[in-house]
């Protein structure tokens, strides 16, 4: 098997577990006496009174739209279509840090696991896409 195909496998799998922690993951949100808990599934369609802000709707969209497209793309196996890939793996990031920026929050603040897996497995992403870059030039 070629090295670039391993490379497709993996990040079909991370960006399939980034995409996951959307569907399972849970927010926490520590208020004075103690932690309230809301599923991410719940933001994308929200409901009135919702207590989730609209960037965190917006946010868990890009996710799940760049997920599916960085494997769509990562799957053609061309160096153009890689780079691209990296990049969609990336616009999650991206909105992450401007929005957190814009909000006063630290971009890099992470309330629970599911938020660090939020970040960690696009930024993962963007590492396999950068070196299946490197391996279909090789392969050409």
């Amino acid at each position: 098997m070629k090295g670039s195909v391993k490379l497709c496998i993996a990040i079909t799998l991370v960006m399939l577990a980034a995409m996951a922690c959307v569907l399972a993951g849970q927010n926490y949100m520590n208020i004075g006496f103690g932690t309230l808990t809301s599923n991410y599934i719940d933001a994308l369609f929200p409901a009135e009174g919702s207590n989730f802000r609209p960037t965190t709707t917006v946010y868990l969209w890009v996710l799940l739209a760049s997920g599916v497209l960085s494997i769509v793309l990562a799957w053609i196996r061309k160096p153009l279509t890689a780079t691209l890939a990296a990049l969609a793996c990336a616009s999650s990031l991206v909105y992450h840090v401007i929005r957190s920026i814009q909000n006063d929050y630290s971009p890099f603040s992470v309330d629970g696991p599911w938020d660090l897996f939020m970040l960690l497995l696009p930024l993962a992403g963007v590492t396999l896409c950068c070196v299946l870059v490197y391996k279909l030039r090789q392969e050409e």
